[in-house]
């Protein structure tokens, strides 16, 4: 029968085929992605500094505010690029893969923007992104928290990553954030006792979640801006005042 009780099975079985051939490809891509991950193999100066002209292009048409951070912001700090040299001849290598902080106005911009970012740079050459939560496995936040990381592959000519970390920086509070929970969720959390920033009307900032948690939950913009201009090979990038 076509149907039982109402229900339209064979409309139903083709929508699951539809889905696992998706999910499918999708998996099997990301086995390529991460074999090569494991093993990324080596690169050169050169051609990681060409992969970030392409992401300084990328970011820029989009008038999002960004910065290096982590490694990569260490190494343009230090170095003014990748790698510099030492004493006795040694070559300090700071970084492999390209560390990102951008701001949007709210969780649903960077859903926008992330595939604004995945289609420009794919018609750079560059193979695929995807997003991903920072909430650990395990956490009460888990399900909740949003998809606030972006991941982007380059493989050929060589292996690069881009991780991009996004933090919301639309509201008139003196810092930004990445995580924020709101309505009965919020509510919840107050009534239990613990002490949250507020992040916008009827919000706050979850404590120990996400990359800024060291910091509870943020970062004030004040070691935001005004921004400076770092170097990173022979271009220049726009980089936090702290």
């Amino acid at each position: 029968e076509q149907a039982v009780q109402g229900w339209p099975l064979a409309q139903g079985f083709r929508r699951v085929q539809r889905y696992y051939d998706l999910l499918w490809q999708d998996v099997y891509d990301s086995e390529d992605t991460w074999a090569i991950m494991e093993e990324p193999g080596p690169i050169s100066d050169d051609l990681y500094h060409s992969a970030m002209e392409e992401v300084a292009q990328t970011l820029n048409g989009l008038a999002r505010e960004w910065w290096p951070c982590r490694g990569s912001l260490i190494a343009f700090l230090r170095h003014g690029g990748r790698s510099g040299s030492l004493s006795r001849g040694l070559v300090d290598v700071v970084e492999r893969d390209i560390d990102v902080m951008m701001g949007v106005a709210s969780e649903e911009e960077f859903e926008t923007v992330g595939k604004a970012i995945e289609h420009r740079l794919k018609s750079l050459g560059w193979s695929r992104c995807w997003t991903k939560a920072s909430a650990e496995y395990g956490s009460s936040m888990q399900f909740a928290a949003r998809r606030d990381l972006l991941y982007c592959v380059r493989l050929e000519p060589a292996y690069m990553m881009l991780d991009i970390t996004s933090y919301i920086a639309g509201t008139l509070e003196p810092y930004v954030f990445v995580h924020r929970v709101c309505g009965t969720a919020a509510a919840a959390q107050r009534k239990a006792g613990k002490q949250l920033l507020p992040a916008g009307p009827g919000c706050s900032v979850p404590q120990g979640l996400g990359p800024l948690r060291h910091g509870g939950g943020v970062l004030a913009k004040g070691a935001i801006h005004p921004m400076g201009r770092c170097r990173a090979g022979s271009i220049s990038l726009p980089c936090p005042r702290q």
